[in-house]
């Protein structure tokens, strides 16, 4: 067998529009994102730690910078007009295989203004266009929406249903499972 190379993505922001970037963690970002985590509605969702604390925030951008400089994903604060509005992760990612699967949270005062579309729009475009992936995942609650509507508007397929394939904090949850391929882009 052949070894290969240790894949990882590149450092730099993604330009998704005019006044939209998904950008690297900063130091700047760790009460931004230790506020955020607060929202019930992200922990109804993540398993986030209970409570969040302004250490973990403070550890975030290390963690990310180390899980892409071994190939294992991609973290982006998403960034509209300079400010901070959500964050979407790249994470189960097959290099060989050429898949791999988002994650994505809003700040409450961000929701309902499409920026978390563009993101997905434009994170997926990048990994298959430029990336070359061949397949893009997205997994949410069924109960989740919100998550929902994002993914029918960036024009990712319905797949089913993972059975108990999630959890939080205060439960099992099944999984609606969506995905993007190559041939979408058409």
């Amino acid at each position: 067998m052949t070894e290969v190379a240790a894949h990882v993505f590149a450092r730099s922001p993604i330009q998704v529009g005019d006044n939209l970037v998904l950008d690297t963690w900063h130091e700047g970002d760790i009460e931004w994102l230790y506020t955020s985590m607060q929202d019930p509605d992200i922990a109804r969702w993540f398993p986030i730690p209970e409570p969040y604390t302004r250490d973990q925030a403070a550890s975030w951008p290390g963690i990310v910078e180390s899980r892409r400089r071994r190939g294992l994903g991609l973290s982006r604060v998403i960034r509209v007009d300079d400010g901070a509005v959500g964050s979407i992760d790249v994470h189960r990612v097959d290099w060989y295989a050429r898949s791999a699967e988002l994650s994505y949270w809003t700040e409450a005062s961000s929701r309902c203004h499409l920026h978390m579309t563009h993101a997905v729009e434009g994170i997926t475009r990048w990994l298959i266009a430029a990336q070359l992936f061949e397949r893009v995942e997205l997994r949410m609650s069924t109960d989740n929406l919100a998550s929902q509507a994002v993914a029918k508007h960036c024009g990712f397929t319905f797949e089913g249903v993972a059975r108990n394939a999630g959890y939080t904090h205060a439960e099992r949850l099944d999984l609606q499972i969506y995905s993007f391929v190559r041939a979408d882009l058409a």
